[in-house]
């Protein structure tokens, strides 16, 4: 249940193109960083370099073959790093030819077909890890994954359901259940979730990041300011702390307030597409159309359409 950090910069890349289809079918553009940050943290958790022994839940139960076959599936993870997608695949059916137990290979082969969005064949190497070790959250997490990108959101949030169910005392468990809940539009669900993980992990800023989103949401802003400020006091480089704070400062006309923390965002993050538009948003609403209309300049040549549809209408 550990997220390795391993791959971030990578999944970074495959997750941008997975979420992005994602929010765009749920709600606007804004939606974004959240689902973002949701499944970052998801596919992250998918990529582990093997040990020598291999778990079912959390007791050792074995040994892998050898150490070479370990050696050559950590070559497969390093193929997958720099996008070898189809070189990683071939790598790791070789593993599980030499070792047809090794749970990990058949999870990680199963992700590099969901980034080749070969999403059936993604959903048989996860049922191929999980019929070894049906407690691998990765490879429900995984399957869920690509469940929804063919459609299948109720499938997602099922294989959510097991993954509590398996792990209800880790608080990973809750939180990424919380951000699936959250796009079916079940926001009192999803915040009971995000409560139940940082009842777990009081320490992990990003749950009350995401509970802070959902709050927005559903209007209180109060309530998501807090949050956002408690994630800020646990870890002060949470860029998407001060971007989501700035957001819901736009709700109550704190446009002053919005502008110090989108101006923080930026400071953390000079590429944050979504600071850029919100702080041109704030701006505009003090009057400060040249401003304004920089900064949605800058969120459109980072990719954002939201952006473009504010210069259009204000800046020609």
């Amino acid at each position: 249940m550990g997220v390795c950090l391993t791959f971030a910069k990578k999944v970074i890349v495959i997750s941008g193109i997975i979420f992005c289809v994602w929010a765009c079918a749920v709600s606007p553009a804004q939606n974004y960083y959240q689902v973002y940050h949701t499944l970052n943290f998801l596919v992250n958790s998918q990529f582990n370099p093997a040990k020598n022994y291999y778990r079912i839940g959390s007791k050792i139960v074995g040994s892998y073959s050898s150490e070479e076959v370990v050696k050559y599936y950590n070559r497969g993870v390093e193929k997958y790093e720099f996008g070898d997608y189809i070189g990683a695949i071939e790598t790791f059916t070789n593993v599980v030819e030499i070792d047809d137990f090794f749970v990990d290979a058949y999870t990680a082969r199963g992700a590099c077909h969901h980034a080749l969005e070969r999403y059936e064949q993604a959903i048989e190497d996860y049922n191929l890890a999980l019929a070894i070790n049906n407690a691998s959250s990765e490879a429900h997490w995984g399957k869920g994954l690509s469940m929804m990108m063919l459609g299948d959101t109720l499938g997602m949030l099922a294989e959510h359901d097991i993954v509590v169910g398996l792990y209800p005392d880790e608080f990973s468990s809750f939180y990424l259940r919380g951000g699936v809940r959250d796009m079916l539009k079940d926001h009192e669900g999803s915040i009971e979730d995000y409560n139940k993980a940082i009842q777990l992990n009081h320490k992990f800023s990003d749950s009350y990041v995401a509970r802070g989103f959902v709050k927005d949401k559903i209007g209180d802003f109060n309530g998501a300011i807090a949050d956002n400020s408690k994630a800020i006091k646990l870890d002060s480089r949470n860029f998407n702390a001060y971007n989501n704070r700035g957001f819901t400062k736009l709700h109550i006309a704190d446009y002053q307030g919005a502008i110090k923390d989108l101006n923080k965002a930026i400071e953390l993050d000079n590429a944050f597409t979504f600071a850029y538009n919100n702080r041109g948003d704030a701006k505009y609403q003090l009057n400060d159309t040249t401003g304004a209309c920089k900064d949605w300049a800058r969120a459109i040549e980072l990719g954002s359409g939201e952006a473009k549809v504010s210069w259009d209408k204000h800046c020609r």
